[in-house]
């Protein structure tokens, strides 16, 4: 067993579930107004992350087969840096491609964001009733996390690409637990974004609108940058905690509105329109 990849990943399944619990005790919303929205909208942005990231390895088998290469498997990896650390060919195209596609995943989710927190803020009556639709759209995250913990244990995993990290004198479990870090500051971000959007729909305030742009696409700048550079500390690293903005300035625009019971631009309580 890995014993650091298994503890992050229990730490991280403990944290989306009890993630709803919590903001209903701390923000006392009544009701569960949004929470299968929340869910359907992520199962969208799974769906459209599996045809992003398909994507991504049809562009890579053209390419190689465009260089006369009759039989290649694209190795799995847990982060970027992997890409260069385990010398795998054409490690600058699978890079590009990889950074093209991920950018089309989130173009992809902010518009089913913004569409799916229309939809349930229509028939919210509070602000703190955000947090049921975000409690919904973190849910499925827990199957990323429960799979990273079955590879921690050991449970699941090929053992061919354990003998490839050991080869190339990579720790398996520090990559995991790179991989799980960034897919929590993923959620993170991604739950900030959500504040953001609620907000701006909620007050018509068009700076929340670029902020929630700022804040989901600037990281790709450092990321491209890291690509660049070949720099595990800024791809693996660094972008993650970046990524902690988004959930930061979500929490900040939210508190500084009025919190709970603030909506629209004119103060007081809303109220939910008919659909």
């Amino acid at each position: 067993m890995y014993f650091v990849s298994f503890l992050f990943a229990l730490i991280f399944i403990a944290f989306v579930i009890a993630f709803p619990f919590v903001t209903k005790k701390i923000f006392k919303y009544e009701g569960c107004n949004g929470l299968a929205t929340g869910i359907c909208c992520n199962v969208l942005c799974c769906v459209c992350a599996g045809a992003c990231f398909g994507l991504w390895a049809v562009l890579v088998y053209q390419r190689m087969d465009s260089l006369g290469y009759t039989s290649y498997t694209i190795p799995y990896t847990f982060t970027f840096s992997e890409f260069w650390d385990r010398h795998i060919p054409l490690t600058w195209r699978v890079h590009t491609y990889y950074y093209i596609c991920y950018l089309i995943l989130d173009v992809c989710v902010f518009i089913l964001l913004f569409c799916c927190i229309k939809r349930a803020n229509n028939r919210m009556n509070a602000n703190n009733e955000v947090f049921t639709f975000i409690s919904g759209f973190n849910l499925t995250f827990v199957i990323v996390f429960f799979l990273a913990l079955l590879c921690s244990m050991e449970a699941i995993g090929d053992d061919d690409e354990k003998l490839a990290f050991k080869y190339y004198d990579l720790s398996y479990d520090g990559r995991l637990f790179l991989f799980e870090f960034f897919v929590f500051s993923y959620l993170l971000q991604l739950t900030g974004c959500c504040l953001l959007i609620f907000l701006w729909l909620r007050n018509n305030n068009k700076l929340l609108l670029f902020i929630c742009l700022g804040v989901l696409f600037a990281p790709f700048i450092i990321l491209l940058i890291g690509l660049i550079a070949k720099s595990t500390f800024v791809t693996d690293i660094l972008t993650p905690i970046l990524y902690l903005a988004g959930c930061a300035a979500g929490f900040f625009f939210y508190f500084k509105s009025g919190g709970s019971t603030s909506g629209g631009s004119s103060g007081g309580e809303y109220t939910a329109q008919p659909m």
